[in-house]
């Protein structure tokens, strides 16, 4: 017999980010089921960079910017500035380097829907203005 799971994680989508650089748009439509539009009207996304899922800090969060109507639309960046702020070490594989995200809806209706989680790596900068 096989095992049977429900629920909702969203999808795995880990980012490699380059310390100091803009980490460029990501554009995405949330879709029904049947192909149409999720009315994101009332609801509000937003992402967060920690260490851990566990840490209380939060180091980075993740600029979402979106008509909130009935396209499903929404894009997220991070700013220059923004990963300026992430230590790296020598390699992207090193634990200084690494890091855990998600970007998540909060419905208008009150629901908390998981869209994207991963992992972070970041890419030291050796290059400064």
């Amino acid at each position: 017999m096989s095992q049977k799971t429900i629920g909702n994680r969203g999808e795995r989508l880990d980012l490699l980010i380059r310390q100091g650089a803009t980490f460029g748009t990501y554009h995405a439509t949330m879709r029904n089921p049947d192909g149409t539009p999720v009315d994101l009207t009332g609801c509000l996304i937003r992402g967060m960079i920690r260490k851990t899922p566990s840490s209380a800090a939060v180091l980075l969060n993740i600029t979402v910017t979106s008509a909130y109507d009935t396209s499903g639309t929404y894009d997220f960046d991070i700013t220059d500035e923004q990963t300026a702020t992430l230590a790296a070490g020598t390699d992207i594989d090193r634990p200084e380097s690494l890091y855990v995200w998600d970007l998540e809806m909060l419905d208008s209706a009150g629901p908390n829907i998981p869209l994207y989680w991963g992992d972070v790596r970041v890419h030291r900068r050796v290059t400064y203005a």
